[in-house]
């Protein structure tokens, strides 16, 4: 691995790997770009999955009048 922080295996293993239990986020580095790419794109499926948010849905477009009773909606509460 070719990352600042090599010579220091502590420090190395926090940033790519115990930080995520803290921030949710953590570092990584491939020197291809098209594999870094892929491990940021599964990083990203795996928190999209956790979260739920993983499945496809129908896209709904709200016309005028749906807004305006969205709006009431809102303000009657």
């Amino acid at each position: 691995m070719n990352w600042p922080t090599s010579g220091s295996e502590i420090l190395t293993n926090y940033l790519f790997k115990d930080i995520e239990a803290e921030y949710g986020g953590k570092w990584d580095f491939e020197a291809i770009p098209e594999l870094m790419a892929k491990k940021m794109i599964a990083h990203i499926d795996l928190k999209r999955k956790a979260l739920g948010i993983d499945k496809a849905r129908e896209r709904v477009l709200f016309d005028m009048d749906m807004r305006r009773e969205m709006a009431a909606a809102a303000a009657d509460q």
